[in-house]
């Protein structure tokens, strides 16, 4: 037996499982509310615990999940800053779980000052899988798996949902300010879902814009073409069939406005109790997540000057072609 060439396999056998492992090379991202260390993660390549800068290791093109001890705060694609609102999804059953994360995270740090960093302490929501994010804010406060965690696990109430919002957003403002995303010479498709929640009409997604011509300001062109729900009126239309027409820009408060340098911050927003550009109560958020070809967005009127506005929702899919 040649002891020589045995030496020389076992010596090469690291370089060669490495090489078969594949896929891309490890990177680093972070978890953010503010940052939030002690909550576990785990992909098929990466598992353990975020730091206090909220690092954790990825491949890019994996999912990845994220819990306070057994409950499961959120899966999604992953991307170098993760937060809440990554994990907003078209099959929710309400759009504020991103909203109820942020009150949990809040209300569980350790020292009570979000503004500091989120550290949540070693065991929290260890053999706990009942806390349901997927609901109202309203009912999450009520929930009582919710307020009984909160009793055992926290020195103060939930936090609350206009609180949590205002702390998440003034991180997001902070982040770096360099460009994720230039809308220049791509074509999205918007296709808009409508429903009121006091008539109960829902419709199928009826409207649908092509948007192209991105500037630094918006979009200069969208190709909108609107088919109504007959059963669905909204300011007194029902049954609107029109033909192409093009829509010169767009509000500072669209999800494209910031065209051809978009910041994270542009592009994963969130508002609660909100007053938007046509001076109405709203709730609102944007979400995407950096490297896909889809954006989410939405908007809930909660109070309007034009009563029969109040409680419609409406809910876009932005796709890139």
């Amino acid at each position: 037996m040649n002891i020589r060439f045995i030496l020389i396999g076992f010596m090469l056998f690291p370089l060669i499982h490495a090489c078969s492992s594949g896929g891309s090379s490890t990177s680093t991202g972070s978890f953010l509310d503010s940052a939030v260390s002690g909550v576990t993660y785990s992909s098929y390549t990466h598992s353990g615990e975020t730091d206090t800068n909220g690092k954790f290791y990825y491949k890019d093109g994996e999912t990845i999940t994220f819990k306070i001890g057994d409950i499961v705060i959120g899966s999604a694609l992953v991307s170098s800053t993760m937060t809440p609102l990554s994990f907003v999804s078209e099959s929710d059953s309400s759009r504020e779980k991103h909203i109820n994360i942020l009150r949990l995270l809040q209300t569980l740090d350790s020292d009570g000052d979000s503004s500091n960093g989120i550290n949540i302490n070693e065991g929290v929501g260890v053999g706990i899988t009942n806390i349901d994010f997927d609901q109202s804010a309203t009912d999450f406060s009520s929930d009582s798996a919710v307020t009984g965690f909160v009793a055992t696990n926290a020195n103060v109430s939930l936090v609350s949902a206009n609180v949590a919002v205002s702390h998440f957003n003034s991180t997001l403002t902070g982040l770096d300010a360099s460009t994720i995303m230039d809308f220049s010479g791509s074509t999205w498709i918007e296709e808009v879902r409508y429903k009121n929640t006091n008539t109960g009409c829902t419709s199928d997604w009826v409207t649908q814009a092509t948007y192209s011509g991105f500037t630094s300001v918006g979009v200069t062109v969208a190709t909108i073409n609107e088919s109504w729900n007959t059963s669905c009126v909204f300011n007194g239309d029902s049954t609107i069939v029109t033909s192409d027409y093009t829509y010169a820009g767009l509000g500072a408060d669209s999800w494209a406005f910031c065209g051809t340098s978009c910041t994270y911050s542009n592009l994963n927003k969130t508002t609660y109790n909100s007053i938007d550009s046509d001076g109405r109560t709203v709730d609102t958020f944007t979400s995407y997540v950096p490297g896909s070809s889809k954006i989410i967005t939405y908007k809930k009127i909660i109070s309007s000057s034009n009563s029969s506005e109040n409680g419609t929702i409406f809910e876009s899919r932005i796709i890139k072609q």
